[in-house]
């Protein structure tokens, strides 16, 4: 099998979450075009060509633009679009309230900014604790964290209107907010507030994982120990519990919701009634009104009570309730209420910056800052907060049951062109750091890992269905999906969210670089994957580029199971390497 690397889309996957300033405008460029723009989700131009650096979304009229230092400056859409203030930020939030979070430098205290740029708060400390992160507005209220080791919330005024008491919080939605306090030894007792800060109810469930958020009046959890799902009302009572045979709920929205079991992808309402079976490979909610199905790996459009409005066509489809992008043969199109494509007009990249569905969070540190606590009512939980581990680069020496063992022999052997020897050094560090940003749920690291074109091949084992007249026994296939990068871990995102635990393990490493291009190298290894809820094993393959050695890049990414059945393992000659791949 080859495959041929071509011209990607830049797509951030999302879909709006909560009533909010819906997003009003995306960047876009045209084919020929080397600049951004902007445009709105009906296909009117905001603004072609303007930009050197890709913008943020138009979110309530306001959107920030990168200069070449990574700075941000704040701009706004009207009559014209231009700057609205002097000031650049290394940090700036959406302003989904007529305030954000922004931080002028590194190390400075963060800010709360309004619509035109101007202070109006420094949220700096509180009772003699520094501030040390916060995050964007939602419903009026920032969580805010600081070094007492404590979160609380601020208003739009910058003022503390819920004091830093919590071990553990969450941001408000639908009015309530979920917060966690430890009892001498560590266990966190979780209970839920409103905007005022006044209790509303208290967990009882036991043995169980919760949602960070209520959605359409449901806060979710997971047994962990029985292994169903249910949902909390706002009063705190158990409103509805699903089978065991479903393995994840999506929040609900407009009373539907995505759920997954061992046979694909389905829609439910809010008791619980499947209405469209579990058939599809994926899904997502597009804003409140619609959803995507994935069938043969390509994306549609459906409504919410699973009428389709388009064809699976897609290779991937983001938006809101004001936008909705399509990407089909490496060009993005604009899709309207209906599911059709507006003007039939096509664009190189539509970027969608996943933030703005609110599902996770604008978080604002003013340094590198400790992780929080997972909401986990199973056991006692530990509450000091540890440090964020950091994956460690390999030493000079390894010892030999470790799986990149012969290949640093080899470097450490000599023998080697001294520029080849430098790329395999480097990819050994990167290697350890790539399997433990898995662990450690790093997704900055894949981030600037990952090119902005890679090209993710996910395989899956699909059964294909027996000849009833001829009686032939069932076979198998792998089935690959391609992904854009932002698809990938847009993602990965919500598997960290779900998963407390996650672990990777590598074996059978080895690095061939390529035969006649310079700096272009094949990783392959077998690698073992854990998490709460799946496993599975199977080969990873990784295509290099080290022609820019200040900055070495993923361009492709793929994994394919080991197993096409309990016998069956994957023929040997269907394994991706170096040689699959068309350079061209």
């Amino acid at each position: 099998m080859r495959v041929v690397i071509g011209s990607l889309v830049v797509l951030l996957l999302a879909a709006c979450q909560g009533k909010q300033a819906g997003v009003e405008g995306v960047p876009f460029c045209g084919a020929d075009e080397k600049l951004w723009g902007m445009v709105e989700g009906d296909g009117t131009v905001i603004c072609s060509n303007v930009f050197e650096e890709k913008p943020s979304p138009v979110v309530n009229r306001r959107f920030a633009v990168p200069d070449t230092s990574g700075k941000w400056r704040l701009f706004g859409i009207g009559e014209e679009v231009g700057p609205v203030s002097e000031e650049k930020y290394v940090a700036l939030g959406h302003f989904f309230e007529d305030v954000a979070v922004a931080q002028r430098e590194k190390g400075a205290p963060l800010e709360v900014i309004d619509r035109h740029g101007r202070r109006v708060a420094v949220l700096d400390s509180y009772l003699g604790s520094q501030l040390l992160v916060a995050h964007n507005f939602r419903e009026g209220r920032a969580l805010i964290y600081t070094s007492s080791g404590k979160y609380g919330y601020v208003d739009t005024e910058g003022r503390v209107v819920i004091p830093p008491e919590y071990d553990y919080a969450c941001d408000f939605s639908e009015g309530l907010a979920l917060v966690g306090e430890a009892d001498k030894e560590g266990r966190l007792a979780f209970r839920v507030i409103d905007r005022e800060g006044n209790p509303r109810f208290a967990v009882t469930l036991q043995d169980c994982r919760l949602n960070e958020f209520f959605s359409d009046g449901y806060l979710l959890f997971r047994n962990s120990r029985q292994g169903y799902s249910g949902a909390l009302n706002e009063r705190g009572e158990v409103a509805v519990c699903f089978p065991q045979t479903v393995k994840l709920v999506a929040p609900y929205r407009s009373g539907v919701a995505l759920f997954w079991t061992d046979k694909g992808v389905g829609l439910m309402d809010k008791k619980g009634g499947v209405f469209v079976p579990a058939v599809y490979e994926d899904g997502k909610m597009i804003g409140n009104d619609r959803v995507a199905l994935q069938s043969d790996g390509k994306w549609g459009v459906f409504t919410l009570q699973g009428k389709p409005l388009s064809g699976f066509k897609y290779d991937g489809i983001a938006g809101g309730d004001g936008c909705v992008v399509g990407v089909r043969d490496s060009v993005c199109v604009l899709l309207d209420g209906n599911g059709r494509e507006l003007e039939e007009k096509e664009y190189a990249a539509l970027a969608w910056d996943f933030l703005v569905d609110r599902h996770n969070p604008e978080v604002f540190a003013v340094r590198e800052m400790e992780e929080k606590p997972l909401p986990d009512t199973v056991a006692p939980q530990e509450v000091k907060k540890k440090a964020k581990p950091r994956p460690r680069l390999l030493q000079a020496r390894i010892d030999e049951d470790n799986p990149f063992y012969q290949e640093a022999k080899r470097v450490w052997n000599g023998g080697l062109e001294e520029k080849d020897a430098e790329s395999r050094r480097v990819i050994l560090n990167y290697m350890e750091h790539f399997r433990m940003s898995y662990v450690t749920k790093d997704i900055d690291f894949l981030e600037q890992l990952f090119s902005e074109r890679a090209l993710i091949i996910v395989g899956n084992v699909v059964r294909e269905a027996s000849d009833d007249e001829r009686h032939y026994l069932s076979t198998e296939k792998v089935n690959y999906n391609v992904r854009t990068k932002r698809e990938y871990l847009d993602r990965l995102r919500e598997i960290f969210n779900r998963n407390k635990a996650i672990n990777v393990e590598f074996t059978d490493f080895s690095i061939r670089r390529h035969p006649t291009r310079e700096g272009i190298y094949g990783v392959s290894v077998k690698q073992r994957y854990t998490s709460d809820i799946y496993s599975d094993e199977g080969y990873l393959f990784l295509l290099w580029d080290f022609r820019d050695e200040t900055a070495p890049k993923i361009h492709v990414r793929t994994w394919q199971p080991r197993m096409l059945d309990e016998h069956t393992p994957l023929p040997e000659q269907e394994i991706f390497n170096i040689g699959s791949f068309n350079l061209e």
